[in-house]
C-alpha cells in the first residue's frame, strides 16, 4: 500500500508539474500578447469571457489568467464586472485538461509515446542558443510530460481497485457526501484538473459511475476555489473580490445542477451530448456545467458583483477584519482597510 501510495504522489506531482510547466512555456512565449488580448477583450461581458475561456485553455493555467485580470483591476486597466466576466471564461477553460485525458483514455494510439515524443523534441529545442525555442521547448516538455502523467495515473490510479477505504471515497451513495469529498480532496490537492482526470480514469476502469463522478466534480470545483480565497486574503480587497466572485460562481452552479442530477443520475449520461464512454461523459459534464453556469450568470453579472462587493465590504470592515484575524490568522494577515 505504501508503494502505491508513493507512485500515486509521483503520478499527481507529474501532472500537476507538467501544468505549471506548459502554462509557464505559453506564458513566457505569448505573455505581453496575452495580456493585451485580455485587456482588449474586456470592453463587453461576452468578449471578456472568451478572453478567459482562450487565455486558461491555451495556457492551461486559470491562475496564470486570473493574477492577470487581478493586476488590471488593481491599475484600474478594468474594473471589478470585467474581471468576473473573464473569471467566468476561465472556469470553461481549465475543462481541456478534461477532455485531454477522456480522449487519451479512448484513443488507439499509445498516449506515453506520443507524450514522450513531445517531450524529447522540447528537450532538443531547449539546446538551442535561441530564446524563443527555449520557451518553446518548456511549453512542449510540459504538454509531452502531461500525457505521460496522464498514462501514469491511470497505471496508478488501477493498483487502488483492491482497497476499500479509496473505493468508499468515490462510491457513496450520499450526494452531498460524495460532494464534500470532492471538496476536500480538490481542497488538499489544489488541483480541480488532478481530481477530475482521477474521475475519468476510475470511471474507465469502471470503479466509478457517472452519477457519483458528477457530484465529486460539483465539489472540486468549489474546493479549487479555496485555497486561492486564502492566498488573496494579504493581496488586497480586490484580489479579494475576484475569488469570493470565483467561489460564488461554482457555489450558485452546483445549487443549480445538484437537484437534477439526484432525480436523474446516471439517466443524464443518454442525453446525446454525452458520450457512451463513461469517461467521456464526465469530462463533457465538466465542460457543460462551466459553460451552462456561465450563460446563466452573464445577464445576472451586474447584481451578482454587487453581491460580491457587498459581501467583500463587510469582510473589510474594521471589527469583522480584527475578528477574522483572530480566528484564523493569528494577527498574521490583514484585511483593514487600506
Amino acid at each position: 500500500m505504501l508503494e502505491n501510495i508513493f507512485l500515486l504522489l509521483g503520478a499527481v506531482a507529474l501532472f500537476l508539474y507538467s501544468l505549471k510547466l506548459l502554462g509557464e512555456g505559453v506564458s513566457e512565449i505569448a505573455g505581453e500578447k496575452m495580456k493585451s488580448f485580455v485587456s482588449a477583450s474586456t470592453s463587453n461581458r461576452c468578449g471578456a469571457c472568451l478572453a478567459g475561456l482562450i487565455s486558461t485553455a491555451v495556457a492551461q493555467s486559470s491562475v496564470a489568467t486570473n493574477m492577470i485580470v487581478i493586476a488590471f483591476v488593481k491599475k484600474g486597466i478594468i474594473n471589478f464586472i470585467a474581471a468576473s466576466a473573464v473569471i467566468m471564461g476561465t472556469n470553461i477553460g481549465t475543462t481541456v485538461t478534461a477532455q485531454l485525458v477522456s480522449l487519451s483514455s479512448v484513443s488507439q494510439f499509445n498516449v506515453i509515446a506520443l507524450g514522450s515524443f513531445i517531450a524529447f523534441l522540447g528537450f532538443v529545442f531547449s539546446l538551442s542558443k535561441s530564446e524563443l525555442l527555449k520557451r518553446v521547448a518548456k511549453a512542449l516538455i510540459g504538454f509531452g510530460f502531461l500525457f505521460m502523467g496522464i498514462e501514469l495515473l491511470t497505471q496508478v490510479v488501477e493498483k487502488f481497485k483492491g482497497y476499500a477505504w479509496f473505493t468508499a471515497l468515490f462510491l457513496v451513495k450520499n450526494p452531498l457526501l460524495l460532494l464534500l469529498n470532492g471538496f476536500i480532496i480538490t481542497a488538499v490537492l489544489q488541483s480541480s484538473s488532478v481530481v477530475t482526470s482521477v474521475m475519468i480514469v476510475l470511471a474507465e476502469l469502471s470503479l466509478l459511475n457517472f452519477s457519483n463522478a458528477s457530484f465529486i466534480i460539483l465539489g472540486a470545483n468549489i474546493g479549487t476555489c479555496l485555497p486561492v480565497i486564502f492566498a488573496s486574503l494579504s493581496m488586497g480587497k480586490e484580489s479579494v473580490k475576484c475569488s469570493i466572485f470565483n467561489i460564488t460562481f461554482n457555489i450558485i452552479g452546483s445549487l443549480i445542477f445538484i437537484l437534477p442530477l439526484i432525480l436523474l443520475g446516471n439517466e443524464i449520461q443518454s442525453i446525446k451530448i454525452f458520450s457512451s464512454s463513461v469517461g467521456r461523459s464526465i469530462a463533457n459534464f465538466h465542460t457543460l456545467f462551466n459553460f451552462t453556469v456561465c450563460i446563466i450568470l452573464l445577464p445576472f453579472l451586474k447584481p451578482v458583483c454587487k453581491l460580491v462587493e457587498r459581501f467583500t465590504e463587510f469582510l473589510y470592515n474594521d471589527k469583522n477584519a480584527e475578528r477574522t484575524q483572530k480566528i484564523f490568522f493569528n494577527g498574521k494577515i490583514s484585511l483593514k482597510r487600506r
